[in-house]
């Protein structure tokens, strides 16, 4: 959907293609898929795309309108967007951080977290060792009498086990990441690609665990790579 987005911008020719083929991919994203985050996230790169290429007034109007015509019939056309939309609306609206919901529940997980930051906030717990150490905190967990192997927070995670420095360091690598793709000013798409690949690990790290998990790690780490290489072929 990002891609035929921003062939969109960047192709003199067959932007209506690019735009139908854009706006189609987009719906097929919200009635497939049942994670908020994702959603969020595609909505976010969008948002951000529209921004850098959108130049007039006009072109901004006929740019929010479109975005958000695809939001309006998603919700009216695809059951699965709309339960999740009414769902968020709803643990918003009943104070969230008493509920047990998935909002409710991350909510009082990053809270613990806190408390365990206060106690040690330089070093943190040590690699590995938030689920012991929350345990001690007594918070809730997602399944009773076992251990919560993470805050559902990429942030808070690192955070707690490897204290401020260990935040500070991982915030760092990531902002270094971003300063790298001005280096792919050759291939306007492989450093918008790299772009949108940042922005969705941040964005993905304040609502679930990225850098450890194994599929999600894999995956920016791959994409990354890819999209960095032409770098190197620029060397060559």
């Amino acid at each position: 959907a990002f891609y035929f987005s921003l062939d969109l911008f960047l192709k003199e020719k067959r932007k209506f293609y690019f735009l139908l083929i854009a706006i189609f991919l987009f719906l097929s994203l919200f009635a497939v898929n049942s994670e908020r985050t994702g959603c969020f996230i595609a909505v976010i790169l969008l948002g951000f795309l529209l921004f850098r290429y959108t130049t007039t007034k006009k072109n901004y109007i006929w740019s929010l309108v479109i975005s958000l015509l695809v939001l309006f019939l998603s919700y009216q056309i695809f059951p699965t967007f709309q339960y999740r939309v009414k769902d968020l609306v709803y643990n918003f609206s009943t104070k969230p951080a008493s509920q047990d919901t998935s909002i409710g529940l991350r909510i009082q997980f990053a809270l613990n977290s806190f408390t365990i930051i206060k106690a040690h906030p330089l070093l943190g717990v040590g690699a590995g060792g938030f689920p012991q150490a929350y345990k001690k905190t007594g918070g809730k967990v997602v399944i009773t009498k076992s251990l919560l192997n993470d805050p559902h927070n990429s942030y808070l995670l690192v955070a707690v086990q490897l204290g401020v420095i260990g935040l500070a360091t991982y915030l760092l690598i990531l902002l270094s990441a971003w300063v790298e793709v001005k280096k792919l000013w050759r291939d306007p798409e492989a450093q918008w690609f790299a772009k949108a690949t940042l922005l969705a690990l941040a964005f993905n790290g304040f609502t679930d665990i990225t850098i450890t998990s194994t599929a999600f790690g894999n995956l920016y780490v791959i994409l990354l790579s890819c999209f960095f290489s032409a770098i190197l072929w620029d060397k060559t």
